[in-house]
This record gives C-alpha cells, structure tokens and sequence, in this order.
C-alpha cells in the first residue's frame, strides 16, 4: 500500500493501487472497513423510458435501481472531472497522543454510484453539486 504523501497524484494506479468502485449510500450504517457488497447489494440499471438522466455538460448516465434494507434506492454513476482521483484512505492504528494521525491508500477511483432514496438522481442532486464545485475550484487554482 501506499503512503498518501508519495502517491505522486495520477500515477497511483501504476503503484500497484487497486481501482475500486464506490457507492454513495443516503444513510449511516456503523461499519467502516472492508464488506462483501457484492453478495448482499446487487443494483440493476432501469429498462424505463426514465432510465437515464442529462446533467448540463449533456452528459448521460444511466439510472440504477436497487433496495437497501427494504428501500427502493435509485442511483446514478458519477465520473470524476478530468485530472481528478479519489483515494480509499485507512488510518493506521496505533498513533501515540500528541502525534498527527497517518493514513494509508488502500486503492483508488475515478468514478462513484450515489444513490437516493425514492428519487430520481438529477444535476441538482448534493453529490453532483460537489463534483461540479471540484471542477469550479480547479478553474479558480488556475487562474
């Protein structure tokens, strides 16, 4: 694994990081750490005529279904402006009091679900918001 300080950006992937993919669940569940999503979360994509949406960049994305708990959830895949990554961090334990805490890069993405409960996912949705201000906040840096 790697240490975030050396990761060197964009080039995590050829340090032997896994690319993982993430899901955005509207709720708290008490568990952080590794999970076997896959047998127990099997989203769908939708056959309805309602079954992609348009964000303003006219980009398209399908919509999901699945059920969380007995909850209808509907999502959408969110890609990660360009030049962007995202990062699964674990913090290590045993830091001594008074120490900075160190965390560890377990693997990386470009790209995550977000799920809502009952809604159709749309531009106006929180996780769209942020990945638009990511790309705002870029622009700004730039300048």
């Amino acid at each position: 694994m790697g240490d975030l300080a050396e990761l060197g950006g964009l080039e995590s992937a050829q340090r032997g990081l896994r690319p993982v993919q993430v899901m955005h669940l509207p709720c708290k569940i008490h568990h952080d750490g590794a999970a076997d999503v896959e047998a127990y979360f099997r989203p769908t994509e939708t056959d309805k005529k309602s079954g992609t949406i348009v964000d303003e960049k006219g980009d398209m994305a399908q919509i999901r279904e699945a059920t969380f708990r007995g909850r209808k959830l509907l999502g959408a895949e969110l890609t990660l402006p360009e030049k962007t990554q995202g990062f699964v961090l674990e913090k290590e334990d045993g830091t001594a009091p008074g120490e900075p805490e160190h965390w560890e890069c377990q693997a990386v993405f470009d790209r995550i679900v977000y799920w809502n409960f009952d809604r159709v996912p749309s531009e106006v949705d929180e996780t769209r918001r942020w990945a638009d201000w990511l790309e705002v906040s870029r622009a700004i840096n730039l300048a």
